[in-house]
């Protein structure tokens, strides 16, 4: 009986899955293992270079105080400065993607 629930239940899941840009990765027994920003055929997520990963709070910060001083964002590359605000549009997608199943599996 609660194999059949359970089994049911994976089911649903599945299909928030392919809804909400949710990748299944295996279930367990009675645990459900997925993941957000590694749909197979979508670069919804990327790595960031690795002076960039270890100060990219910084680097935001900067930009954003030289915004609102009226400066350029001088002393920081163009490419660093796209590559954050892609980091940060990754980011977004899979935090929408991972609201999406959570409030599709609570409903």
């Amino acid at each position: 009986k609660v194999m059949t629930f359970l089994n049911d239940l994976f089911q649903v899941f599945d299909s928030l899955c392919d809804a909400c840009n949710v990748y299944k990765i295996e279930t367990v027994g009675d645990c459900y293992v997925a993941s957000v920003g590694v749909v197979t055929g979508e670069v919804s997520s990327m790595e960031l270079s690795g002076s960039l990963q270890s100060s990219l709070a910084d680097a935001e910060a900067k930009a954003s105080q030289s915004e609102s001083e009226g400066e350029s964002a001088s002393g920081w590359r163009v490419s660093d400065l796209q590559q954050m605000s892609m980091a940060r549009t990754a980011a977004a997608l899979n935090a929408r993607d991972l609201l999406c199943f959570a409030k599709a599996m609570i409903r």
